[in-house]
């Protein structure tokens, strides 16, 4: 199974999802690994996580209105047989699927973002960049404590992703906590798992300071250093990879063309849906 697709092959999902919500009348605009990519992120994406700026439906309704605007879509059991919800993908070819998850403001801490402030790059809509970023950050706070060791893995990639965005995002000059429009409480939270974080990477601890947030002291007992770089080696290696150590990863290593141009995105069989989180 080929993982990685040709150059501008990523453009139907990503953009025929946009404008099959525009139909339906709903404006939206990705966050998640899509986001951090057209940020500037090197780690191709696995999946699309997309905001719908709108809460007058409920999910599950939203993903049974695009089923029923555009085929391409369609809905399969979740595989956890005690859910009560339905799994989006996307059909790309009649072995090759996308997963779609289709998110609103108010679903896992996602703020309200008024449609003035989406970004537009290479004609797909984006979240603020200060939201991808902390919404990353509290991806990884959540993985690195979660009880699904398919879940706990995807911290070292949430890790690899944030070391790569805080250089772009001190060039952009972004700044959290000058974002009055931002909800006080998801900066509250923030900033809490920013002190984690550089406590865990102290080396990250400049990059969050340009970002205006407050960090703690770089003096941290020895063993805690030690255990911050190798995790930061592991980061790294996933950033490069794609993949975490051990036989437990399902992320897809196929490298890209290093002569295309395409942003690289990776997809996976819908088949093995035992092997995707939902």
């Amino acid at each position: 199974m080929k993982s990685v697709l040709p150059d501008q092959a990523y453009l139907p999902t990503h953009k025929d999802t946009v404008s099959t919500l525009r139909l339906l009348g709903f404006q939206s605009a990705f966050v998640g690994g899509v986001a951090c990519r057209l940020f500037g992120n090197t780690r191709d994406p696995a999946d699309i996580d997309i905001v719908v700026l709108d809460n007058s439906y409920s999910q599950e309704s939203m993903k049974a209105m695009l089923v029923g605007q555009n085929d391409k879509f369609y809905l399969v059991r979740s595989k956890n047989p005690y859910a009560t919800y339905r799994v989006l993908w996307y059909r790309l070819s009649s072995y090759r699927s996308c997963k779609v998850d289709l998110l609103q403001p108010g679903v896992m801490n996602i703020p309200t973002v008024d449609a003035s402030r989406i970004k537009t790059i290479d004609g797909i809509p984006v979240m603020p960049f200060s939201v991808v970023l902390l919404l990353k950050l509290q991806a990884w706070s959540d993985h690195r404590v979660a009880l699904k060791s398919y879940l706990r893995v995807k911290q070292h990639t949430d890790v690899a992703d944030i070391l790569r965005l805080l250089p772009i995002a001190k060039t952009r000059k972004v700044k959290p906590r000058e974002d009055s429009w931002l909800p006080s409480s998801f900066i509250t939270a923030a900033e809490g798992r920013v002190t984690s974080f550089v406590t865990n990477f102290p080396a990250s601890g400049e990059g969050w300071k340009a970002l205006g947030f407050d960090v703690p002291s770089a003096r941290a007992p020895r063993a805690l250093l030690a255990s911050a770089s190798a995790q930061y080696q592991t980061s790294l290696r996933v950033g490069i990879s794609g993949r975490a150590p051990g036989p437990s990863s399902s992320i897809s290593t196929t490298p890209r063309n290093p002569s295309s141009r395409s942003y690289g995105w990776t997809y996976r069989d819908p088949k093995p849906l035992m092997y995707d989180s939902d």
